[in-house]
């Protein structure tokens, strides 16, 4: 097969220079034309002999019918024959040829990994082939709530989240799951925060509601504490008044005499 099976032909350039010849000269010059496109360098050997066995001719038959032809419209060197319209068309399309295939392989090359053929194999596209649209095919997987809270939550407390707003009356849908993915991810314990919100039955969550809680809950702790001390100070004084506790003792002894529930803070 021909490097480039596809030859321009410029109708409009053709019929002006070629207009005066008969249809016979028509298709012996067309085929000389098409010859030299197929040929390596898009050149003939300057002899009639070989000429004859390209066109399937006798060498008379060469002398009266192709070289006249060849004189007309081609060039000759000495030893070769050329057409210079030819040979320009044919470096035209291998320059165009070579741009097609760096930027396809360049192409091909990011995506290697959707397909791993190289475009500079084979033949050579023509320089206006057809063009093929590639159409996206793959289908991207729906999103729903669960998706989208399962990796940070786990199953079993994203469908507890979930279920819980169906209980309120209030589905959620992918957006509302995506805003509290964001705010659970702001939690140090993204699932206590979870949990929270379906203990105090929140329709909605935000991060410092659950830092609030936490907040609160330490500071009641210590002022529970803090309260059982006072009760003790309270207790070692009156002992000392009393005379029944040794002064030797130290300050806060009584937290001793308290439920152990009550002097561990609880």
């Amino acid at each position: 097969m021909a490097e480039f099976p596809a030859m321009p032909l410029w109708t409009d350039a053709y019929l002006a220079d070629c207009g005066h010849l008969d249809d016979a000269e028509h298709g012996r010059y067309f085929l000389i034309m098409v010859h030299l496109w197929r040929s390596p360098k898009q050149r003939f050997p300057n002899d009639d002999l070989w000429l004859a066995r390209k066109f399937r001719r006798s060498v008379d038959a060469v002398k009266t019918q192709i070289r006249p032809l060849i004189n007309e419209f081609c060039l000759c060197d000495g030893n070769w024959i050329y057409q210079k319209r030819v040979t320009k068309e044919f470096a035209y399309v291998s320059s165009h040829s070579e741009k097609q295939r760096a930027r396809a392989k360049l192409r091909w090359d990011k995506e290697k990994d959707i397909c791993h053929g190289n475009a500079a194999s084979g033949n050579a596209p023509t320089p206006t082939p057809t063009p093929h649209i590639k159409r996206d095919t793959s289908v991207s997987p729906k999103k729903s709530p669960a998706s989208i809270l399962s990796p940070l939550l786990g199953i079993e407390v994203a469908a507890a989240v979930i279920e819980h707003r169906q209980r309120l009356r209030k589905p959620m849908t992918t957006r509302a799951a995506e805003l509290m993915l964001r705010e659970f991810g702001k939690c140090s314990d993204p699932v206590a925060g979870a949990e929270l919100m379906i203990e105090r039955g929140w329709q909605g969550f935000k991060a410092e509601w659950f830092d609030n809680q936490t907040a609160n809950g330490k500071g009641k702790g210590n002022e529970r504490l803090n309260g059982i001390m006072r009760m003790a100070d309270r207790l070692d004084g009156r002992a000392k008044a009393d005379g029944e506790m040794d002064c030797g003792e130290s300050a806060g002894d009584a937290v001793a005499f308290l439920p152990a529930r009550h002097a561990a803070g609880d």
